[in-house]
């Protein structure tokens, strides 16, 4: 399954998913502000959630993998795409749902500012923990693909193999989050406001689970053609082999680049609510 067009339109998936996902964390922090009542709090909350839901999403997915392996990895991808969405458009709801939760917590454990820190910790998680998890499983499934998909190098122009497929992937992914943790912050929150950069990230997962399904059906039509009888003789050199992507190295920098995207939703949140604060009012 080496299609060309699919993994250019996959690489700007994973763009939009990553601006998507940071969009969603920029947002998140600014929510939980007000349960939290302090950004430091609000912050560690989303990380830890946000992580944790990443490393649980990737986890599933390697445990799922032969179990999906019937399904086509666009199909699986649009799904998961479209459930980050559904998930997303939730969290508002389901943290104003807790408020009576809270309140209850607050009349038992008023006592105890650090088992009632710890509570809304668990329950504001808890929630958060779904569309991370999701989106922790959206790169697995886009390497299967890339792997499949990506066109092979020639001439030296760029080096060929899976992985330099994958680490394309993780590049458009986190340059995407960038620009969602930029947007949102400097832009989005002031002009559009908090509900509004909320339901445009989740139209940005719609975006990013409609499109592969055009690529599907481009590609099958094109195989049908290429399927044809067709005599062929030309003679081609021997395929060289490529040795298998380093693991470990990959996963380290996909660690330190994240190190470094997760410190800047706070950063950006919490510049613009001080420059928000400092304001004067009529």
């Amino acid at each position: 399954m080496r299609d060309r067009t699919v993994f250019p339109g996959l690489l700007i998936c994973l763009f939009v998913s990553g601006a998507s996902g940071l969009i969603y964390e920029v947002a998140w922090v600014r929510s939980l502000e007000l349960v939290f009542g302090a950004t430091s709090f609000a912050i560690a909350t989303v990380l830890a959630a946000f992580m944790g839901g990443l490393a649980l999403g990737s986890w599933l997915m390697g445990m799922a993998a032969a179990r999906l392996e019937r399904y086509h990895p666009l199909r699986v991808y649009a799904a998961i795409e479209l459930l980050i969405g559904v998930a997303g458009s939730l969290v508002p709801p389901a943290l104003r749902a807790l408020i009576p939760v809270y309140q209850s917590i607050w009349s038992h454990f008023h006592s105890s500012f650090a088992v009632f820190s710890l509570w809304r910790f668990l329950l504001c998680g808890a929630v958060l923990l779904v569309p991370t998890a999701l989106m922790g499983a959206t790169l697995p499934i886009a390497s299967r693909l890339a792997v499949g998909d990506a066109p092979a190098g020639g001439g030296g122009a760029r080096p060929a193999g899976d992985g330099w497929s994958v680490g394309l992937l993780y590049a458009c992914n986190t340059l995407g989050a960038v620009v969602g943790c930029a947007a949102a912050g400097l832009s989005l929150l002031p002009a559009i406001g908090l509900r509004r950069t909320e339901w445009l990230a989740v139209g940005l997962n719609l975006v990013a689970a409609a499109a592969p399904s055009s690529w599907r059906n481009g590609a099958r039509s094109g195989r049908r053609d290429r399927d044809k009888p067709a005599i062929d003789t030309r003679v081609r050199p021997p395929r060289r082999s490529v040795a298998p992507p380093r693991s470990s190295s990959s996963c380290t920098q996909s660690r330190a680049a994240w190190r470094w995207c997760t410190k800047w939703p706070g950063a950006v949140s919490s510049s613009w609510s001080s420059g928000r604060r400092r304001t004067p009012t009529p």
